[in-house]
């Protein structure tokens, strides 16, 4: 998940801690109010889109409980918001996983996959690299489907990715969005974690990135994600 850019060019490394330290103290002040942990998210999960960032990797933001929509349940879009659907495979994580850890132990920590929809509001901040952060990656929303342990070793070839706006085939998937081997996600976000004074622990999901281009949808859309065989979801956007 890695890309050879020139170093000049890249975002430097203190730059990024500065703004995920930002990012966190907002994720503690929301675990101590009393949201629940769930997890973490990928962002700019393409090479492109790294090159685009001045990104040598993606970055990541957090899931808590506020953000969890139930499966055929409904999002109410905010005024001047510009909401993306993506079709995203989650990992659940089965036991802790520490910095620099090698293959086997990536493939270990790996519980099972579900099929899952992220949206985010992609005008709710400015688009540099440390408000893009700091805001989490603008994340409003996600819908986790139930867990599979019957796939280990599952690759993004694997998965028949669809989405579906009021029932028209919008988009398919494109396996070239995710590595080869999905343990290279869980590696990433282990070590980014690590550099935070913080680890990815047992019962967190992680949610991979959009494995079908974003979809923009608005107020009436009714959305689905077929992500086979992992299951299918949907939920609706409302004003």
């Amino acid at each position: 998940m890695t890309k050879s850019i020139s170093e000049q060019e890249l975002i430097e490394d203190d730059v990024l801690i500065q703004a995920m330290n930002l990012q966190l103290h907002k994720w503690k002040a929301m675990l101590a109010s009393g949201q629940e942990r769930v997890g973490w998210k990928i962002g700019f999960n393409t090479l492109a889109d790294q090159e685009r960032m001045h990104l040598s990797s993606p970055i990541i933001g957090f899931l808590t409980s506020k953000s969890l929509l139930e499966n055929d349940g409904a999002y109410k879009a905010k005024a001047a918001s510009k909401i993306m659907l993506e079709a995203e495979i989650a990992i659940l994580i089965g036991q802790d996983v520490p910095a620099g850890a090698d293959k086997a132990q990536l493939a270990a920590a790996i519980e099972g996959f579900a099929p899952a929809i992220e949206i985010v509001d992609v005008a709710r901040t400015p688009h540099d690299i440390t408000s893009i952060l700091e805001d989490n990656l603008f994340h409003e929303a996600v819908i986790l489907g139930p867990v599979s342990r019957e796939h280990p070793g599952l690759a993004a070839r694997d998965v028949d990715a669809k989405v579906f706006i009021n029932q028209e085939n919008v988009q398919s998937g494109d396996p070239s969005r995710y590595p080869e081997d999905i343990t290279e996600i869980v590696s990433v976000v282990a070590d980014t974690l690590a550099r935070q004074g913080e680890s990815l622990q047992a019962g967190d999901w992680i949610i991979s990135g959009s494995i079908t281009k974003p979809v923009a949808v608005q107020a009436g859309d009714q959305i689905e994600v077929s992500l086979l065989p992992l299951g299918t979801l949907s939920a609706e956007i409302t004003e």
